[in-house]
C-alpha cells in the first residue's frame, strides 16, 4: 500500500493514529486579498462531513448555472472544512453554514486560493512518553519543507485509480473492465459507458503515480520541480532515462502519451517537488494537535505519512 502511493519515502514512525472524528480535522482555505473587490459574490461556507460537490449541486439548486459556479479545489469530506465559492448572485443555504460574503472580481478557479491552513488531531498510544514528544517537536520545528506528493485520496478508496489509468493509456481495456469491475462493483461493457470526469480521474491519478514514483527515486537536492508527464511531453535527458525505467515495468513507452486517443487527457506539465512547510505542535491528554499551511495541491497526508509511515486515516 505505502509503496504504491509514497514508494517508501524516509519517514518517521511516531507511534500516532489521526482521529476518526470528523472535528478534530479542520481546513482554512485562504484567498488572496487582490480577488476581493468586484461584481461577484464570493460566499466563505462551512462544512462538515460534506462533499465539495454537494455544496456545488445546493448553489445550483438556487437557479445558478453550474458554468456560472466557481471554487479553488476539492476539500476533505471527512473534517470540518471551510472554503469559498463565487456566483453571480447571493445565495442562501441551508444545509451548510455561510461564514462571510464578500465582493469578487471574478470566477473563482481551481488552484486560485493562496494556502490551506490545517490543523489535524493525532492520538497518541502509551509509547509516546516525553522524550518521544520532545523529539517530534524538534523534528517538527527543524521541516522547513516536505516532498510534494500526491496523496492517497488522489488514488481513490480502493488505492487502485491509477491502475486503471495505465490500462487506459495502454487501450488494454480487458484488464481495465476485470479492474473496473472488480472496484466498482457493476458490469463492464464499453469504455463508453465511463463518463469524461471519471476517465480524467484515472488519467490523472496515472499522472500521479508516476510523479511520486519519479519523486522518490531521487537522491540528494532535488530540482524545484518535477514533470507530469503527459501529451507533447519535454524532458530533460536525465529525467528521460528515469521515466522510462519507470514505465518499463508497467509496459508504457513515452510515446502511448501522444496517442490521439489519450493526449486529450493528459498533458505535460511541471509540479514543484517540495513544498515550503510552516507548522506547529500543541500537546493535550492523549495526543497532540499539529498546525500547518501548504500551498494549493498539496496535500495534509504526505504530512502525516512523514510523520508516522502509515498511508490511510488510521
Amino acid at each position: 500500500m505505502a509503496e504504491s502511493i509514497y514508494c517508501d519515502y524516509p519517514h518517521f514512525n511516531f507511534p500516532l493514529s489521526w482521529s476518526s472524528n470528523s472535528k478534530d480535522f479542520e481546513v482554512d482555505e485562504e484567498l488572496d486579498q487582490s480577488l476581493f473587490g468586484g461584481g461577484l459574490f464570493y460566499t466563505r461556507i462551512e462544512k462538515e462531513g460534506a462533499t465539495t460537490r454537494s455544496v456545488f449541486e445546493e448553489i445550483a439548486a438556487q437557479g445558478i448555472s453550474p458554468r456560472d459556479i466557481g471554487y479553488c479545489g476539492q476539500k476533505d469530506k471527512a473534517g470540518i472544512t471551510r472554503q469559498w465559492f463565487s456566483t453571480p448572485k447571493k445565495i442562501e443555504l441551508g444545509s451548510f453554514k455561510i461564514l462571510e460574503e464578500r465582493a469578487g472580481s471574478r470566477k473563482l478557479r481551481l488552484g486560485d486560493h493562496s494556502s490551506n491552513h490545517f490543523k489535524m488531531k493525532l492520538n497518541a498510544d502509551d509509547s509516546l512518553n516525553q522524550n518521544e514528544l520532545n523529539r517530534l517537536d524538534h523534528e517538527i520545528k527543524k521541516m522547513e519543507f516536505i516532498p510534494n506528493f500526491f496523496g492517497p485520496q488522489r488514488f481513490g478508496r480502493n488505492r487502485n485509480n491509477h491502475l486503471l489509468g495505465t490500462y487506459l493509456l495502454k487501450g488494454d481495456f480487458d484488464s481495465f473492465g476485470k479492474e473496473f469491475e472488480k472496484t466498482e462493483g457493476k458490469k463492464f461493457k464499453h469504455i463508453k459507458q465511463i463518463k469524461p470526469a471519471s476517465l480524467k480521474i484515472y488519467y490523472s491519478a496515472h499522472q500521479s503515480y508516476i510523479f511520486n514514483r519519479l519523486l522518490s527515486s531521487l537522491e540528494g537536492p532535488l530540482p524545484e520541480e518535477l514533470p507530469l508527464l503527459g501529451s507533447r511531453w519535454d524532458l530533460e535527458k536525465n529525467f528521460k532515462s528515469k521515466v522510462e525505467e519507470i514505465l518499463s515495468p508497467l509496459e508504457v513507452g513515452l510515446s502511448d502519451y501522444d496517442k490521439k486517443e489519450v493526449r486529450h487527457w493528459v498533458r505535460f506539465g511541471m509540479r514543484k517537488s517540495q513544498v515550503k512547510l510552516t507548522s506547529s505542535l500543541k500537546a493535550f491528554q492523549g495526543g497532540v494537535e499539529v498546525s500547518f499551511s501548504l500551498p494549493p495541491g498539496s496535500f495534509a497526508s504526505v504530512f502525516y505519512y512523514i510523520l508516522t509511515g502509515k498511508v490511510d486515516r488510521k
